[in-house]
């Protein structure tokens, strides 16, 4: 079985792309990974060799994040409809943090539901309830009208079609 240290030099590059997806901001992110080993540095016994240290180390990462009281004050405040920036950083950042969690763990990291309770720290209904809203914010950002001219309606009718598809 590989030693923890080794399992954590594989996992590190991933959890600093978590990091920095989730806060947006690279060195912002690399100080919170940097933050979430000399927590590990200090308390060795946090993650333990094995299948499972994947997940104890970006439970670990969490508890640090929310332990700093990071909230994004920014993203709390936006709806949908008022996300102007159309760039994926801007559209994560107008979920609410805990759904942005909840989605780039799963989507981003490949955790399943059960894994991002356990990293959260919440009940496996709330993480999956997270993620369907998370998804739903997702949809409503992407919703748009498009109007269609057209004089010949079965020309209109194809058209509609392919931009429904």
């Amino acid at each position: 079985m590989p030693d923890v240290s080794d399992q954590l030099v594989t996992l590190l590059p991933y959890l600093r792309r978590y990091a920095r997806a989730l806060v947006g901001d690279q060195k912002v992110g690399d100080t919170y990974v940097r933050i979430c080993l000399e927590t590990l540095l200090q308390e060795p016994s946090r993650v333990q060799a094995g299948p499972e240290a994947r997940v104890q180390l970006y439970a670990l990462f969490h508890e640090v994040f929310t332990r700093t009281g990071v909230r994004d004050a920014q993203s709390d405040s936006l709806s949908p409809s008022e996300l102007t920036d159309l760039t994926v950083e801007s559209r994560l950042r107008a979920l609410p943090p805990t759904e942005r969690q909840a989605l780039l763990l799963t989507t981003l990291e490949g955790f399943s539901v059960s894994q991002t309770a356990e990293i959260l720290k919440v009940p496996e209904a709330t993480a999956a309830e997270l993620i369907a809203d998370a998804w739903s914010l997702v949809n409503q950002q992407m919703a748009t009208t498009i109007l269609i001219i057209e004089d010949e309606p079965v020309i209109a009718l194809d058209i509609a079609g392919l931009v429904n598809d």
